[in-house]
């Protein structure tokens, strides 16, 4: 049958963020998500756009006023050891320099610098639609 690869990226516009401190961390829960799911088998890449809750726990450098209200996303990325993640992929759990900015439809917006970020999906998804094949990852599938 042959090995299934399987890459999630999330986008951050479009989700519902609620912020909150959990001891060093701020923790970043999207309620939803909207995420990208691919799939490769034998010849190509097939991808659906998903409803599914994650979480961002980004352990801070700094004190960060968050919001406690959810609030819809409007952009964002992380920057992680100097790369810009516009399409964040899930599961990742990494050291070092991190930054996430998000820009929230109400005009208002959030930075948190940390040393380390640990993201995962939880819950069940929910299939939205189709995805078109131009957007499937640019990455050798095994």
């Amino acid at each position: 049958m042959g090995t299934v690869r399987i890459i999630d990226l999330i986008e951050l516009h479009d989700s519902v963020a609620e912020l909150r401190r959990e001891g060093d961390s701020v923790v970043i829960d999207l309620k939803p998500a909207y995420v990208r799911h691919w799939e490769h088998r034998g010849a190509g890449w097939t991808g659906t756009g998903r409803s599914q809750s994650a979480r961002i726990a980004i352990g801070s450098r700094t004190e960060v006023s968050v919001p406690f209200a959810p609030r819809e996303v409007s952009a964002g990325s992380i920057h992680v050891g100097g790369n810009q993640l516009d399409l964040i992929p899930a599961p990742l759990n990494e050291t070092g320099d991190v930054r996430a900015q998000l820009d929230f439809v109400d005009g208002s917006s959030v930075t948190i610098d940390g040393t380390g970020v640990v993201i995962e999906l939880f819950g069940a998804a929910a299939d939205i639609e189709a995805l078109p094949p131009d957007w499937a990852p640019a990455v050798d599938p095994l």
